[in-house]
């Protein structure tokens, strides 16, 4: 089967593209019946109409190329709830040879601009951290003053400084900046937000001239003094508000050393929801954070610097004091947030943490972006905020909705998204709808849907097929509003008499990412020890279940082609950040798993087993094993691990960069090879989130480790005779794949 060919076609990867027949039969495959959906993927011939659709009367399905035509008569049967519809006076000329484009056998995605009215134009709200170290606070306000500009011209911007209160800025006018100030630790309520700002109690529309928009015309004059379009004439006032922004801190030089800074993040987050909210339409707050929230609600960590901030071992122990409180209160935004459509984008720019563990759920809920990263000089926060604050990056106010005949049901869902709703399996209605609210969606935006086969009749009618059908409704960057129609058909198998079938219709890649998603979510509740132990578990019992072995001996073990890299990715993973947390606090894993849960298949595989490229004089550029094996003092590497590139010079190469052969004219050749592993890397970083870091280091340095810690350790201190010293030697307690895999084998064959 090709499973890239309906990736590029429909966006779609399932990890089994043969269903079994019953949900006992769907245990006993071990690896869960689910599918990656990329509801935004860019395709070469995607189909884009200027029309409404034509759905079901009973259900509400859209036409597409699984439903029946009769062309007498000039009616579609519904391939769900089998109702049959009659086509409008618009198509009254179709027959056989002339087919309307959502009927042609490669429509099975097509997209509609749909007449409606066009949406408001979205807010950004920028909430900043007023208590940065003074020059990372400048260059801060340096930034966006250069980048808000890229923003949509008819945008609305607001600004919200906190500290240990929380500052609401007045934009109407830039000689005399006015702010409200509203106290840090005081817990308000949206009604008494309202009062002090004096909002209205209803979202405004901004800009109308409408009398019934007009009835509380003071309130919504007073909305328009914290949020302004981004106009011509209005740029020049933000951008000498920015400057005027005051640098402050709550603590002088000696306190320093014993308190943090007071930062009222949770009270921020709430103003900026309770102001968004009050004008019409979606929007994005910004959270732009150098510290821990210290003061208020949503406080993770005392003032104190005695008590430290929580580690992994507090969360497994149960001993963090303000986890509880925290999370409940972001988790009440994030949902009042995705309601709304309004994004929450978290920006950590810290050595320390600053609680992305208790606010996962403000990006993960709306679709918003996480990234960390160390200072705003970064060229990981610059390429990221300008990322940001392109429009063509994103579709906004999303809605996903997945129907499933009455043979499917979709048991659960793992990705970036918050769930609205979901009916239950009905015959009549054509089978179970559900659906999810986006605030926010990218092009590589991709989600795991995990589905369960009922009971079909022993009697299986030839050629029987499970329906789904995507429904994705989003305000295109253009301000239209869109609806992409992704419908696709499985066929049904039982494993007794047709596991061949099943067999070849195993997507290893596709099956590795929906099972580590289903681990990520386990190790979210569960010690990293139990998780590990599932996993290997459910490894073992799958591999016994596909392979053919000869009871209690290991070396008769066959492990079928259709299966043969999926012990290798499982191998990986478990090595992974995913599953080992030392090195790694609370915030890294958390932002790590986000990333993981929001990006399609190939970028995902890349978090876990990463691509290694080989550089030379013989040959430009070649992919490698990703084994200790691969390192040679005459070559380049280059390894993509997502998060950050490492371009790796062998000793002779770095030997001879150090003596200059580049800058030679007879050693052209040489520059050249120099230049090509940082011109794929510029590649690699163009449209990817979060911009990786690109690491540049030589054989035997410090930095040797990042790389050393991703290969294969097939050559350790263990299995090495130091008499014969090698150098490329992997000094790690990992087990090599190899072992891995003869183990393995080993409790296979004693199953």
């Amino acid at each position: 089967m090709d499973f890239y060919k309906k990736e590029d076609q429909d966006g779609l990867r399932f990890s089994w593209n043969i269903f079994p027949t019953s949900k006992v039969e769907t245990t006993r495959l071990i690896v869960p019946i689910g599918c990656l959906y990329t509801p935004l993927k860019q395709t070469k011939n995607l189909p884009i109409v200027k029309y409404n659709p034509i759905a079901c009367k009973k259900c509400r399905s859209i036409l597409s190329p699984l439903s029946a035509i009769d062309f007498k008569k000039k009616i579609w049967k519904c391939p769900f709830c089998k109702n049959q519809n009659a086509f409008t006076q618009s198509y009254s000329q179709i027959n056989e040879n002339l087919l309307p484009i959502e009927l042609h056998p490669t429509s099975t995605t097509i997209e509609y601009q749909i007449e409606r009215e066009q949406p408001p134009t979205p807010s950004y709200l920028f909430v900043i951290d007023r208590t940065l170290p003074k020059e990372d606070f400048e260059t801060l306000k340096q930034i966006m003053a250069e980048k808000i500009n890229d923003l949509p011209s008819d945008s609305y911007i607001g600004i919200i400084t906190y500290g240990k209160n929380v500052w609401v800025h007045e934009l109407e006018q830039n000689f005399f900046p006015k702010s409200k100030v509203l106290q840090g630790e005081k817990n308000y309520t949206a009604e008494q937000i309202r009062s002090i700002l004096n909002l209205p109690t209803t979202p405004a529309v901004m800009g109308s001239d409408n009398k019934s928009d007009q009835e509380n015309s003071q309130k919504k004059s007073s909305l328009g003094k914290y949020l302004i379009p981004l106009r011509e004439e209005r740029k020049t006032i933000l951008d000498n508000i920015l400057q005027k922004l005051p640098y402050t801190t709550f603590i002088n030089k000696n306190q320093a050393k014993t308190q943090r800074e007071p930062r009222a993040i949770g009270n921020a987050i709430a103003i900026a929801l309770t102001l968004i909210q009050s004008r019409y339409g979606t929007g994005r707050i910004v959270m732009l954070m150098g510290g821990a929230a210290t003061v208020g609600r949503g406080k993770i960590v005392d003032l104190d610097r005695s008590i430290r901030i929580r580690s992994h071992n507090d969360l497994f122990k149960g001993t963090s004091s303000e986890l509880k409180n925290a999370a409940q209160f972001y988790d009440a935004v994030a949902k009042s947030a995705a309601r709304s459509g309004h994004a929450i984008d978290l920006f950590s720019v810290c050595f320390d943490q600053v609680g992305l563990f208790e606010m996962k759920n403000l990006a993960q809920f709306t679709g918003g972006l996480m990234t960390i990263c160390e200072s705003f000089k970064d060229d990981t926060f610059l390429k990221s905020f300008s990322y940001l604050c392109n429009q063509n990056n994103f579709a906004m106010d999303a809605t996903i909705e997945l129907k499933t005949s009455s043979e499917l049901k979709v048991s659960s869902e793992l990705g970036n998204f918050f769930l609205t709703a979901r009916s239950k399996n009905n015959i009549s209605t054509g089978g179970m709808v559900s659906t999810w609210k986006v605030c926010s969606l990218t092009e590589s935006q991709t989600f795991a849907f995990y589905l369960d086969v009922l009971a079909l009749p022993e009697t299986l009618t030839k050629g029987q097929r499970g329906l789904m059908q995507f429904k994705t409704l989003y305000r295109h960057h253009s301000g239209h509003w869109r609806l992409r129609v992704t419908t696709t058909s499985q066929l049904f198998a039982r494993t007794l008499t047709q596991m061949e079938m099943i067999e070849n219709s195993f997507d290893q890649e596709a099956a590795s990412i929906i099972f580590a998603r289903k681990v990520i979510e386990k190790s979210n509740s569960e010690k990293p020890k139990n998780v590990l132990r599932w996993l290997d578990k459910s490894l073992i019992n799958f591999l016994s279940f596909v392979s053919t072995y000869q009871r209690r001996k290991p070396e008769t073990v066959m492990i079928n082609k259709q299966y043969q890299l999926y012990p290798q990715f499982m191998y990986n993973f478990r090595r992974s950040q995913y599953l080992k947390y030392f090195g790694y606090s609370p915030d890294e894993s958390t932002f790590h798993k986000y990333t993981f849960l929001n990006e399609n298949c190939q970028n995902s595989i890349l978090m876990f087993q990463p691509m290694l490229f080989e550089y030379s004089m013989n040959t430009q550029q070649r992919p490698v094993l990703l084994d200790i094996s691969s390192l040679n003092k005459e070559y380049i590497l280059l390894l993509d691990t997502f998060f950050y590139i490492i371009i790796w010079r062998g000793e002779k190469i770095a030997k001879w960069v150090k003596q200059g052969y580049q800058n030679m004219d007879e050693y052209k050749d040489f520059k050249t090879l120099l230049e090509m592993p940082h011109q794929y890397a510029e590649i690699l970083t163009q449209k990817r989130f979060p911009y990786p870091k690109v690491i540049t280091c030589v054989q035997d340095s410090s930095k040797e480790r990042l790389l050393l810690t991703r290969l294969n350790p097939s050559k350790s201190y263990r299995e090495s005779d130091f008499d014969n010293y090698d150098q490329n030697i992997s000094l790690t307690d990992d087990v090599s794949f190899q072992i891995f895999l003869k183990y393995l084998k080993k409790l296979i064959s004693n199953h």
